[in-house]
């Protein structure tokens, strides 16, 4: 079995246990997603959270494999009646929702609504998570310390005395999606040029952090309560090193 079926399997059965003998019960799984379009538009990352068609059909062949009957369904302005007239046991959701900084908790929120259980965080934990300023203020409750940051909505704000270089990025945005190789400022002239640049692409206050130079690693985490599996940290690694400034930016993500 490989990661990603182990993974997958691991999610359903946080749900329902899978048996694993052949007599195993065939689930009807809705997968949800946002496909990307291929939209042109000046924004370089319009659609970077948005998922390629061979990532769906990754997972539903994954899916499949386990015994699943799985239904794709876009995750648009119709997915209120597909998710009525399919009638799936279990939804494994990968969707970013359409608009708004709440737009990831659109699905699960749909899903509590009608009763059906599904995979991944629930609307509460993804609207919070992709607030950063949100975040980072209750984080602050728990003692957690977070970079110093102020929230810009434009320039006609008052500058703070920042700590120079400061990192800019859109608050509620992710996938790297506002952050390119210029994020990193290091005075008030570069900063107010970026965020009256990025305040008008991206239609958000923009979150400015001070930068902080360190190693950066990634932890999944599947389970709920005590159940909870935390796999081992993934470090991201940096082939130029010499660099004064390392981001994982779009450009990295994309690209490399």
């Amino acid at each position: 079995m490989n990661d990603l079926e182990e993974m997958i399997r691991m999610e359903l059965e946080e749900i329902e246990p899978l048996p694993r003998d052949n007599r195993r019960k065939s689930y009807r799984v809705g997968l949800t997603f946002n496909l990307k379009k291929g939209l042109k538009s000046d924004i370089e990352d319009l659609e970077a959270e948005y998922d390629s068609i061979e990532t769906v059909n990754a997972i539903k062949e994954v899916l499949e494999e386990l015994g699943c009957e799985v239904i794709l369904l876009e995750a648009d302005r119709n997915i209120i009646q597909s998710l009525v007239n399919n009638k799936p046991d279990i939804v494994f959701n990968i969707a970013e929702g359409l608009s708004g900084r709440g737009r990831e908790a659109h699905i699960p929120a749909l899903l509590n609504f009608l009763g059906i259980p599904f995979t991944g965080s629930d609307e509460t934990t993804l609207c919070i998570a992709l607030d950063k300023e949100l975040t980072k203020r209750i984080l602050s409750t728990y003692g957690i310390k977070t970079p110093e940051y102020y929230l810009m909505k434009s320039t006609s704000q008052k500058i703070p005395l920042l700590n120079y270089p400061v990192i800019v990025k859109p608050n509620a945005e992710g996938s790297s999606k506002g952050i390119s190789d210029t994020a990193i400022v290091k005075n008030e002239e570069e900063l107010k040029r970026l965020i009256n640049i990025n305040c008008s692409m991206y239609s958000q206050p923009m979150l400015v952090e001070k930068y902080i130079k360190g190693r950066e690693f990634t932890v999944a985490v599947i389970g709920n309560n005590e159940d909870t599996i935390v796999f081992p940290p993934m470090e991201i690694k940096f082939r130029k090193n010499d660099e004064k400034y390392c981001i994982y930016s779009y450009n990295v993500k994309k690209n490399y």
